[in-house]
């Protein structure tokens, strides 16, 4: 990075902060509502929180519809989701969740981590908020993490009878329902359940065999209990339950040109070039899921010296299935039968068990430390390929195994309140293990059937903020991130007869991350709210996923450098209206390295983009009231620009999706009297064609083209939108 580009990002950080802002009292009722996040783990005001994030509360999620990931990266330039082919990846900073052990950008619910990132489809519900941590959250929070941390926080009980509802309906059948009850049993016990469910009818025409791909059939609910036991001593159960169902986000499956055996040198045409033609075809797909939850947290806050005392503990047990089209319309005249789909089904068990003891507020050091214990054990990880025609003859060929994760861990942070300024450092140690039985082995005699591996690692974090006043913030801090390495088992399909070839063990190392960071947070007169942000990310062994012979697999990139700047300006201009403005500079580039791909092929790809990484990313936001006699009437417009972006690293033009913009429309009626608020909405606007998932692979032998999987955004949508709260 040039002397002239780190004086540019200083200079935003430090301008927006570094002259003190002039602050007078706002008119109650009439200002900015600061909202308290947990960020590092203790509660506190989100402009006095030394982090890179992205908030969004209760209402803001039901004002805009917010229901999973995917919408929520609508609202976040920094953060985008690839569908993964019936999966999910969040993207944040350049940093991708595709390969490895774990995803780098994790999402927590409620402080439970996933696994898997199938479960990112999950409707958000009955949601207090959502913090969206950009930068290694490793040290705090669990396990990876290297590129950031999405936290889903829900609504606890309280201790006063109301609720909500919230119905929504729209185009393409869609009906959305969403509702809340809370009923205080007692003084000290409460109850809370919520319940959700989101359908609609698929948006895209199916290729063969009528009906439409890209439907959503999804339900889930949630009860918790919360048991104030004695003064000091909380206990709070949870049990949520989620169903996710229809096709989800089918793809569309095309042959590659008749010279894929050149990949990646040949030219091919973008695929936006032709995108109206590739949307109007899907191919037909199944997603059948059940998740179970079980939590409980207990808090003790009556130790020497204020210190508190708490449990946090989780199990998971999943079931999923996901059936996907393996050819396209045309792989007939390369002798692969269209019926041939793919099967893919896991029954993951997780669970998370934390132990943490943090200080009292308020004092001159103040301090946190824990140890957490991760473990995911997977008994049935199956892939099979069968012929949907034929469903009773034996699958063609499957890939069977089990895998089992644990993670254990000890962290620590501390705080030293020197009158405006705070000093921070924290530390973690990790231990990771990772085992893959393949369970074929046994069957045709071919070892290894286990392989292991085990990694350990200190991350650490250094930082200092200073509150220049009451209402700037400015602050800088260096992190580190871990990702566990792990192996390729690459078992080699006999798909043709004859002996069988043994499987093959390809390992990839761990990743490691050092990231800088400066900004400033600054409120005016709870009218304005700036904050701005600069930071250099180098990564040593980034972790990314190449196509293979029917699949992918993860190899080690030698060294990446992202940097870039963030900021984010919200007006509240009475009586003109609300402005809000999120805009995102992200340079995420290869250094020079040479990889080899599937075919033996070697390419240089210094200097490509990272997946879905855009060089500009901006949301804006206008919202203006019209008081009537008996209510408001209030319109607001928003919109996401976002420049082009890859979808794999080779860079070449097939994955290629040019700049966009995606913006909605609402107006919604609330009366003076009455707790109920009427929207109608339009979304996709410009009912752009947009990529939310590319990939290609490589089917043998040779001289036959592999495939391009694409999957597609929401086309435009309208609807209207009731909510109640009592």
């Amino acid at each position: 990075m040039t002397h002239r580009k780190w004086a540019s990002v200083l200079a935003v950080a430090w301008f927006s902060g570094g002259t003190a802002l002039a602050a007078t009292p706002a008119p109650s009722g009439d200002a900015l509502q600061e909202i308290i996040v947990t960020a590092e783990r203790v509660s506190n005001a989100e402009s006095k929180t030394p982090v890179s994030m992205e908030v969004i509360d209760q209402q803001e999620l039901l004002r805009k519809g917010i229901v999973d990931v995917q919408a929520l990266a609508q609202a976040d330039p920094s953060v985008n989701f690839d569908a993964g082919n019936g999966n999910g990846y969040i993207t944040m900073r350049g940093v991708s969740g595709q390969g490895g052990i774990g995803p780098a950008v994790p999402v927590a619910f409620d402080g439970f981590y996933y696994n898997l990132p199938i479960i990112f489809n999950n409707a958000l519900y009955d949601v207090n908020r959502v913090e969206v941590l950009r930068g290694p959250q490793g040290t705090l929070f669990g396990r990876n993490a290297s590129g950031g941390l999405i936290s889903v926080v829900t609504n606890d009980p309280g201790k006063e009878f109301g609720g909500y509802g919230q119905l929504t309906l729209g185009n393409h059948a869609q009906v959305n329902m969403e509702g809340a009850l809370n009923i205080p049993l007692s003084d000290a016990v409460q109850l809370r359940f919520a319940y959700a469910s989101a359908q609609h009818a698929g948006y895209r025409q199916l290729a063969a065999g009528g009906g439409v791909a890209d439907d959503e059939d999804s339900k889930g609910g949630r009860v918790k209990l919360a048991v104030q036991a004695t003064d000091h001593l909380a206990f709070l159960l949870s049990f949520q339950y989620t169903h996710v169902g229809g096709a989800g986000i089918a793809d569309t499956i095309m042959n590659l040109p008749a010279d894929a055996n050149s990949f990646p040198t040949h030219e091919a045409i973008p695929l936006t070039h032709y995108m109206t033609e590739v949307y109007n075809v899907g191919l037909a797909s199944q997603v059948n899921l059940d998740d179970k939850l079980l939590q409980l947290k207990a808090t003790y806050d009556n130790l020497p010296d204020g210190i508190t005392l708490s449990y946090l503990g989780g199990y998971d047990a999943m079931d999923y299935l996901h059936v996907s089209p393996t050819g396209g319309l045309d792989a007939p005249n390369y002798g692969i039968p269209v019926t041939v789909e793919l099967l893919s089904t896991q029954d993951p068990r997780t669970q998370n068990q934390e132990l943490r003891l943090a200080s009292a507020p308020g004092k001159t050091v103040t301090w946190q430390a824990g140890l957490y214990y991760f473990r995911s054990h997977i008994a049935n990880n199956d892939t099979h390929f069968r012929d949907a025609a034929t469903p009773a003859d034996p699958d063609i060929v499957t890939f069977p195994y089990d895998n089992e994760q644990w993670s254990t861990a000890g962290y620590g942070q501390l705080g030293w309140h020197l009158g405006p300024t705070i000093l921070s450092l924290g530390a973690r140690y990790t231990k990771e293990h990772v085992g893959q039985t393949d369970l074929a082995s046994p069957g045709d005699g071919i070892f290894p059937a286990l392989q292991t591996t085990d990694y350990s690692k200190w991350t650490w974090h250094v930082g200092e903020e200073w509150n220049a006043t009451d209402h700037n913030l400015l602050y800088a801090k260096v992190d580190t991130g871990f990702r566990a390495g792990a192996f390729n088992l690459n078992v080699p399909c006999n798909c043709t007869g004859g002996t069988p070839l043994p499987t093959t063990i390809v390992p990839y190392d761990p990743e490691y991350v050092t990231a800088y960071e400066i900004g400033s947070k600054n409120r005016v007169s709870g009218h304005l709210q700036v904050n701005a942000d600069a930071f250099y990310m180098n990564y040593k062994g980034q972790q990314i996923t190449a196509s293979n012979q029917g699949g992918v697999y993860t190899l080690n990139a030698r060294a990446t450098t992202i940097y870039g700047v963030e900021a984010q300006l919200v007006a509240l201009a009475n009586p003109i209206g609300r402005f809000d403005l999120n805009a995102t500079w992200l340079h995420a580039r290869f250094a020079d390295q040479v990889q080899t791909n599937a075919l033996n092929q070697t390419f240089q790809i210094g200097g490509n983009h990272l997946i879905q990484s855009p060089d500009f990313s901006i949301t804006a936001g206008f919202e203006h009231g019209f008081p009537l006699t008996n209510g408001t009437l209030t319109a607001r417009v928003e919109t996401k620009y976002q420049s082009g972006q890859y979808f794999d690293f080779y860079n070449v033009p097939d994955s290629y999706q040019k700049a966009f913009t995606r913006s909605e429309a609402h107006l919604s009626y609330a009366p003076r009297t009455g707790a109920w608020v009427i929207d109608a909405f339009v979304r996709n606007i410009e009912n752009a064609i947009v990529i939310v998932d590319e990939s290609e692979s490589f089917a043998p032998p040779l001289s036959q083209p592999g495939t391009y999987n694409v999957g597609f955004q929401a086309p435009r949508t309208y609807g209207v939108m009731l909510s109640a709260h009592f």
